[in-house]
């Protein structure tokens, strides 16, 4: 089957309903890049084509955390996928599924935990996660002989939702 001949409607229909599982599970909260940008650098263009790492990662949300943590922002790197938590005051925690909470670990092994796996797909901490990487990935793993799907689960515009 061609990847156009697809009824992908199922599947993203399950995707908009996981997404909106998880948004009310983490209780969405306006994006703090404070704690991560005190760690890593304001999120700015460098010279030369570098960046900041901090403007590799998304934020996914915050969940509570221990008395005085302020709560765990959930910092998601795009090219590793994995995530970097820190409370406000950028202590460092780990999810830990047996105890379906997160521990507090050390900043170092957070921060290899995120960064470690980038030499191994050839990236750097300086790589962007921008429109140009994301293409590259992607025309990568079509070649590989994967089917690419994405989604855009913003909110239609008025001229969207009518058709026009």
């Amino acid at each position: 089957m061609k990847e156009q001949d697809m009824d992908v409607s199922p599947l993203l229909e399950a995707l908009h309903q996981a997404a909106d599982a998880w948004r009310k599970s983490h209780a969405l909260h306006d994006p703090d890049w404070e704690p991560l940008e005190e760690l890593l650098g304001p999120c700015r263009a460098g010279e030369g084509g570098s960046h900041s790492p901090a403007c590799s990662f998304m934020f996914m949300g915050m969940v509570a955390g221990p008395p005085g943590s302020g709560g765990i922002r959930l910092y998601k790197h795009g090219i590793s996928r994995r995530y970097l938590n820190l409370d406000e005051r950028g202590k460092a925690y780990r999810y830990d599924p047996r105890s379906d909470s997160y521990r507090p670990v050390p900043l170092g092994e957070a921060l290899q935990h995120v960064f470690g796996p980038l030499a191994e797909m050839g990236e750097s901490v300086f790589t962007p996660y921008d429109e140009d990487y994301v293409s590259r990935r992607d025309e990568a793993l079509r070649r590989a002989g994967f089917i690419v799907l994405s989604a855009d689960i913003s909110s239609p515009t008025a001229d969207e939702s009518a058709g026009t």
